[in-house]
């Protein structure tokens, strides 16, 4: 059996590795389960369902395709895989009614959504199903595929993992389209769709925009603070904070009648 790739690049990226949860529905996609009871998915048919996805998803228009990754490890590789298809992408957190609620300024209509994990993902799924959405997932061993019209079974919480299956799918796509006539002219490299432990998920930057910096008081110049102290000082309850004034002001109040204490006694002697 010729496969999408060399098998030892599925190993590799682990793509196999499933948990050491079964969901009922996904026993067909079970490889074998080691005596440490983690569960082992086919290749074979992870493999096989990349290609039935590819056609699949071919038949779309790229503005078709939503795909939605919530996990920090398949943000990059779902962002790549857009680069490359010309889907739309849904990366961070799924704001529910985003397929449901035309009010809503996210919303949109795809005919096809691209799920990473049903299980982080699970209320886009069940807006998919209730709007007749069709729903293509990658599934591992406890995820159900409730509701999903194509199931990859594979490892979906390794970012070397998802890297893999999004270049895959995203190469099959494009050959099916006639964008590519060969494997070897898709433009994109495999380990640009796979996230360096250095990079920070795209999510990350798409954070509540930072209040306005507080001017210094006059006459005082400003700490030089450590980022992690910082983020410690604004963690700390309110009434810490007043505590910790209470005991300055004594402080500072001591060291002054020191101060006095011994002007007195110099001018004594």
């Amino acid at each position: 059996m010729s496969y999408l790739i060399d098998y030892d690049k599925y190993l590799e990226a682990g793509v196999h590795i499933g948990t050491r949860t079964k969901v009922s529905k996904m026993r067909p996609y079970i490889f074998k389960v080691r005596k440490n009871a983690l569960y082992v998915l086919d290749i074979k048919k992870t493999d096989a369902m990349i290609r039935a996805a590819g056609k699949m998803l071919a038949g779309y228009e790229p503005n078709e395709i939503l795909v939605i990754a919530t996990r920090d490890s398949a943000r990059h590789a779902a962002a790549k895989f857009a680069e490359a298809t010309g889907a739309k992408t849904n990366l961070g957190r799924f704001i529910p009614g985003r397929l449901t609620n035309v009010k809503l300024n996210t919303y949109s209509e795809p005919s096809v959504v691209i799920i990473s994990d049903t299980k982080a993902e699970h209320s886009a799924v069940l807006e998919a199903a209730k709007m007749g959405i069709a729903v293509v997932a990658f599934c591992d061993t406890d995820n159900s595929p409730e509701y999903v019209d194509v199931i990859i079974p594979a490892n979906n919480k390794g970012r070397k993992a998802n890297g893999l299956l999004y270049y895959l799918l995203a190469r099959e796509i494009q050959l099916n389209r006639g964008i590519i006539s060969k494997y070897e002219e898709f433009p994109k490299q495999l380990d640009e769709f796979v996230m360096q432990k250095e990079e920070r998920p795209q999510a990350a930057a798409v954070a509540a925009p930072a209040g306005p910096a507080e001017a210094p008081k006059a006459d005082v110049p400003a700490p030089v603070e450590k980022a992690d102290d910082v983020a410690v000082d604004k963690e700390k309850p309110k009434k810490e904070k007043e505590k910790e004034n209470e005991k300055e002001k004594k402080s500072e109040k001591s060291e002054k009648s020191e101060k006095k204490e011994k002007s007195k006694e110099e001018k004594a002697e």
